[in-house]
């Protein structure tokens, strides 16, 4: 079956300076973002699946990070939880020939990301390395830092760890129209062993945002409200874990 298909690989992401995986995937045909200026509102619609402006849904998008399947509850505003500089490669996978190679529910397409490897961080002929990095934007108001070590030995490992401070997103007059306030603290833990041909890798990701004074609608900001006296989705303190 005909597939489309568009591939963002090796210093491509990180060229970008992405702030999620939505900036990620911002100049790639097909693929909507309706999520949020924070880390976890983040959804995605592929030729009229998965996510609205008002809710995350996985029907008809497989997303997958380092080859596994990533899952959430349909109530949730955001479904994908990851930090972009920890990714060195994100391929889309555009219509319902995705379910040949990545299971049932890929009608919309597939998203599949992996992540950095110690060789990776590693420079040649080196037993281990590392990159440090650090960032600012205006609007956002966002501060970035991150450090990733890799060592080879008989086992290729890697460590990362990111943290942004994400702030309130405002228009031409300075008014603020969405309220991001977080803190986000991130790490990766990676390791791969290979003897000859075969090979077993195992990874962990563990994604935390400290929301402070948000907006509970992180998909669409602040909700109007049509009765005297009523805020809407209002504010409140969000505390998101993703492990």
């Amino acid at each position: 079956m005909p597939q489309s298909v568009t591939v963002i690989e090796r210093q491509a992401p990180a060229d970008l300076a992405p702030a999620s995986i939505g900036d990620v995937l911002v100049q790639v045909p097909g693929p909507a973002n309706p999520g949020g200026a924070g880390l976890f509102g983040q959804g995605f619609n592929i030729r009229g699946f998965g996510a609205t402006g008002t809710a995350a849904s996985e029907a008809g998008i497989v997303q997958r990070i380092d080859a596994e399947r990533t899952y959430s509850e349909s109530y949730c505003q955001g479904f994908l939880f990851v930090e972009p500089d920890f990714l060195k490669r994100v391929e889309v996978l555009r219509g319902p020939g995705s379910s040949t190679l990545h299971g049932a529910g890929a009608l919309g397409g597939v998203i599949a990301m992996e992540t950095i490897d110690a060789d990776d961080r590693i420079a040649p002929g080196a037993n281990s390395g590392g990159r440090v990095r650090l960032g600012h934007a205006s609007n956002p108001g966002t501060g970035f830092g991150s450090l990733a070590w890799g060592w080879r030995t008989d086992t290729g490992a890697v460590t990362a760890f990111a943290y942004r401070i994400i702030g309130d997103t405002r228009d031409a007059d300075g008014r603020t129209i969405v309220r991001a306030n977080a803190d986000t603290p991130n790490l990766l833990l990676k390791a791969r062993q290979q003897r000859g041909d075969p090979w077993v890798e195992a990874s962990s990701l563990h994604l935390e945002a400290k929301g402070d004074d948000q907006n509970l609608n992180q998909l669409e900001g602040p909700q109007p409200c049509l009765f005297r006296g009523c805020t809407g989705w209002g504010v409140g303190d969000i505390l998101t874990r993703d492990r």
